[in-house]
């Protein structure tokens, strides 16, 4: 079959594109129809054409398309699929810090609320034991006071000093009850910006793993993509040269 020993070549469509390709004026002699439209590469020596026939032209011209073509296509291909691939990333890591971002705010938000529950607690019960305090005392005051007027002025002496006695007791004990609480509120304060500190520490350092993740998955699809291409360009030529030696035997 000589040339045409390829079962996919089709002559006509061979001749059809070679003139339909080749430069009429201006290409250099000794060039072939690829080199001087600068469609394609300029071939290496293993692939001249010198000593062809015209048939074998028009086939190497045919067939130098068809798997440029492929080429390109495969070329294409692997750069939309990286293309996806990094936004698939991309999109992913901005899903899961974002995931993260809604976790942090109602942590704090709750953490938030614990606090002004808890104060608001401690409020309420420091307030009802001093008010259970002055109480007692106020009664024991108004008991003593009501004795008093009753005691003739040699023996009141010794019911004012205790009254002043209670009194003194009463402000050191609403003292001691206010700081006590004041000392609980403040570990309370301490122990929600704890927690909330940690929190957001936590919540920085998985963004953090999130974002080292995602370069190391698209370094490794930057990698694929070259290896791919790679692939791609040494399969392109190992079928240039395959189809080339054919042609040229044929």
């Amino acid at each position: 079959m000589g040339v045409y020993a390829d079962p996919d070549y089709d002559p006509v469509k061979a001749h059809e594109y070679y003139m339909k390709h080749r430069q009429l004026k201006g290409r250099k002699k000794g060039t072939t129809v690829e080199e001087s439209t600068g469609s394609y590469n300029r071939k290496g020596p293993q692939w001249s054409t010198k000593g062809f026939k015209q048939a074998q032209r028009e086939q190497w011209a045919y067939s130098r398309a068809q798997l440029f073509e492929q080429k390109k296509q495969k070329t294409e291909e692997l750069q939309e699929w990286k293309k996806g691939a990094l936004s698939g990333v991309t999109e992913q890591s901005k899903a899961e810090k974002q995931a993260i971002d809604e976790r942090k705010k109602a942590v704090l938000e709750s953490l938030s609320e614990q606090g002004k529950e808890q104060l608001a607690m401690l409020d309420r019960q420091k307030k009802a034991q001093t008010a259970a305090v002055v109480s007692g005392t106020t009664a024991r005051i108004n008991a003593l006071s009501a004795k008093l007027k009753q005691l003739p002025t040699p023996l009141k002496d010794s019911i004012r000093t205790q009254i002043a006695k209670l009194r003194e007791n009463l402000r050191g004990k609403k003292a001691q009850i206010s700081a006590q609480f004041t000392s609980e509120k403040k570990a309370t304060r301490e122990g929600i910006s704890g927690a909330k500190a940690e929190e957001r520490q936590t919540a920085k350092a998985e963004k953090q793993d999130i974002t080292q993740a995602s370069k190391e998955e698209k370094a490794g699809i930057r990698e694929s993509y070259r290896t791919q291409s790679a692939q791609n360009k040494e399969d392109y030529e190992k079928k240039m040269t395959e189809v080339y030696h054919r042609i040229k035997g044929g």
